[in-house]
């Protein structure tokens, strides 16, 4: 499948996945999505196209978990609880992208690494405000009351 084909069949797969939304291609594997309220949102292919090159075979589930992110992203936020908060463990360069940290809802660990609360979806994480973390946890519990999982989607 060529770049075009690829981008034409997360198109169409998302739109099976999330009725409603509206996608914009705004180049050859970058699209904008939104549905409703929610977004816009860019996607950039570019990961997910080299995925699928790796496994041409199986482009149904190379997409899987690239359209659930998406998917993730058009529905309404979970609000946190102690049911769906989990650590993540990462470096704060893995935060660049993002363009921000929270740093209530974050602590050192070790070396350069930090521990982040973040609410787990289905195919995504979403990293609420510090207050809804402390709303749903209590400003002195988080970390000692966040389920120790490391979800690795």
């Amino acid at each position: 499948m060529s770049a075009r084909e690829f981008r034409e069949f997360y198109v169409k797969t998302l739109g099976k996945r999330a009725p409603g939304v509206k996608v914009e291609v705004i180049g050859s594997l970058e699209l904008r999505f939104s549905r409703g309220e929610l977004g816009p949102w860019t996607a950039n292919l570019n990961n997910a196209y080299r995925a699928y090159l790796q496994a041409p075979d199986a482009p149904d589930l190379v997409l899987q978990h690239y359209v659930g992110t998406a998917v993730d992203l058009l529905e309404p936020e979970m609000p946190p609880s102690l049911d769906n908060i989990v650590i993540l463990v990462r470096t704060p360069a893995d935060f660049n992208e993002i363009g921000r940290l929270q740093d209530e809802a974050t602590r050192p660990l070790a070396a350069d690494m930090i521990e982040v609360l973040a609410v787990d979806r289905p195919a995504s994480f979403w990293l609420p405000p510090a207050e809804k973390i402390a709303a749903a946890l209590g400003p002195t519990r988080r970390f000692g009351t966040a389920p120790g999982r490391t979800p690795s989607h």
